[in-house]
């Protein structure tokens, strides 16, 4: 008797740290974790749920116990839910499901799900286990590292043409000017050649803009403060975007150095006003501001080969039309553009795309329909002094 009674004791303490384990799990595990139970009729009632799923989707634990799922749901969304936790109870395994949920607390999220049924003794369906993992971040990640490899892409494919056409192009220049002298005086041949020696600077021109996509192009980095720099800009942007856009430029106090090539650094200014000038129809505010950032890890980690640190900001800001979330996606890419054919190149943000990266730093677009559009530029804070001078010859700009 004795013997049987220490069995029974020690089942039972076994089954009360087993349950005191599976509590632990329960209530501590960060997916969101709940269990339903098949009631009579069809129906699907909450039987519990965890700690992370009450904050997840903000709802009181004791509130939704004992209820069926179509008393808590809209008709519309209760009824493809039921039916999916039909399909887990008749495939009697696991059912691993991702879903994107546009109304989650928060803004839209994407969670992976997994639903497992449990059987009773007689070998029926009464609960369902489920686990909800949200991987939003997860997802956005995975994103971004696909863009970034089909730009690299695209990059190495650009930046070969453009290197193997600039080599071509650079005999067909050498020639024309040999013939410079065997046509002096002599018209229209000379204007002819005139013209062909013309067409192939504005060639060269663009194997550049290639060239700097696709981070080939040849940099001249000097130590720089940019206050000077944009400063000096700002009367330049007036002439340039005209009368009807408000120009407004933003220096932060005790700017940082960085190192970065200063005549790409104006020619990416230039080229992201004429852009924002163009999404304003000619009227607006156009802002430049520069300042200090520091990058941390966590934002570091969602841009392909950026190291977390200090940094010098261009943000440039229109008060455009703004850009649609495809649009956004596809600005970066070489000769596209959504202006009128022979209103732009479509290498204006190609050219900011390439420098950037190359000179050790980061761009992102920010932008919404009707909302403007905001590029920042990061390029790294260097601790040297300032070469004189740092101011460069102004670049042809040429809008994306």
């Amino acid at each position: 008797m004795t013997r049987a009674a220490a069995e029974t004791r020690a089942a039972r303490a076994a089954r009360e740290a087993s349950d005191a384990l599976t509590r632990a799990i329960f209530a501590n595990l960060p997916d969101y974790l709940f269990v339903l139970e098949v009631a009579a009729g069809d129906r699907f009632v909450v039987g519990e749920v965890n700690p992370a799923f009450e904050r997840a989707l903000n709802v009181s634990g004791p509130a939704i116990r004992g209820k069926a799922i179509d008393e808590l749901v809209p008709a519309s969304t209760a009824e493809p839910m039921l039916a999916h936790y039909r399909r887990v109870r008749a495939a009697d395994k696991p059912i691993l499901t991702r879903d994107v949920i546009a109304e989650a607390p928060g803004g839209p999220r994407t969670w992976e799900t997994i639903l497992a049924p449990v059987k009773n003794a007689a070998g029926e369906t009464d609960r369902i286990v489920g686990a909800i993992r949200d991987i939003t971040s997860r997802v956005r990640t995975e994103e971004r590292l696909r863009e970034a490899q089909r730009m690299e892409a695209v990059g190495q494919l650009t930046g070969g043409v453009a290197h193997d056409f600039n080599n071509l192009l650079q005999v067909i220049r050498g020639n024309l000017e040999l013939l410079e002298g065997a046509v002096a005086g002599r018209d229209p041949a000379r204007r002819w050649l005139g013209a062909a020696l013309h067409g192939t600077e504005r060639a060269a021109q663009l194997t550049g803009q290639l060239l700097a996509f696709a981070r080939r192009q040849p940099l001249a980095p000097q130590v720089i403060n940019l206050s000077r720099l944009v400063g000096d800009m700002a009367e330049l942007l007036r002439r340039t975007l005209g009368d009807g856009i408000a120009v407004e430029t933003v220096i932060g106090g005790a700017l940082w150095n960085t190192l970065a090539d200063p005549a790409q650094v104006e020619s990416a200014i230039l080229n992201l006003a004429i852009n924002a000038r163009d999404a304003m129809n000619g009227e607006g505010r156009l802002t430049v501001e520069i300042t200090n950032a520091s990058l941390d890890e966590a934002y570091a980690r969602h841009a392909e080969g950026l190291t977390p640190g200090q940094y010098v900001l261009i943000a440039v800001s229109d008060t455009g039309h703004g850009m649609s979330p495809e649009t956004r996606e596809r600005a970066f890419e070489p000769f596209f553009t959504t202006k009128a054919d022979g209103k732009g190149s479509g290498l204006g943000l190609s050219m900011v795309y390439g420098f950037a990266p190359q000179s050790g730093g980061h761009v992102r677009i920010y932008s919404e329909p009707g909302e403007g559009t905001t590029v920042k530029i990061y390029l790294p804070r260097s601790r040297d002094a300032v070469t004189a001078p740092n101011l460069p010859a102004p670049l042809p700009a040429r809008g994306a």
